[in-house]
């Protein structure tokens, strides 16, 4: 009696066992599931992440080489030249504030940040990338005062203006 008493025993032990073994493995694989799930929304955020870096990577090379001097090939693009470069800014037209065309470029735009006047050489919409700067401005302006050779970089006041003067700068063409 004690032999199968003993035997019972040693087998609802292992029953017990088997069934904490089952309730881990239970546990384990629903630890699983979850992480599964987990690695899979990460996956999907760094997905997501990465195609936006890469957008904005592309969107940044774009803007790069549209800045980027690049030697004259053929006319395509980036044609160098040395350039005589002064500053304007909306008062230098010699028209009172009162006026309605004051500060009025000659695109008929309101004069801002990015614009330059320049000869009858640049037609009104050419960029001009001026390295000094590291910038491209639009040509949307014209002047008296200037002509073939020479660019007005708009400023916004009259002090930083004659702080530029005028100078002889590298400037490319781009179209």
């Amino acid at each position: 009696m004690h032999l199968i008493y003993g035997q019972a025993l040693a087998l609802r032990e292992l029953k017990n066992g088997l069934k904490a073994n089952f309730e881990t493995q239970d546990i384990i694989s629903a630890n699983l599931a979850g992480l599964k799930g987990q690695i899979k929304k990460d996956n999907e955020n760094l997905q997501k992440q990465m195609n936006e870096m890469s957008k904005r990577v592309e969107e940044n090379r774009v803007e790069l080489d549209r800045k980027m001097p690049l030697p004259d090939r053929g006319g395509e693009r980036g044609t160098k030249r040395i350039m005589e470069v002064t500053a304007y800014w909306e008062g230098s037209c010699g028209k009172a504030p009162d006026d309605p065309l004051y500060g009025i470029t000659a695109s008929g735009e309101y004069v801002r940040n990015g614009f330059i006047a320049a000869g009858p050489e640049l037609e009104i919409g050419t960029e001009v990338y001026i390295p000094y700067f590291d910038k491209v401005f639009t040509v949307m302006d014209r002047g008296s005062m200037i002509g073939n050779g020479c660019i007005d970089v708009y400023m916004e006041d009259y002090v930083s203006c004659i702080e530029f003067g005028r100078r002889q700068l590298e400037v490319y063409i781009l179209n």
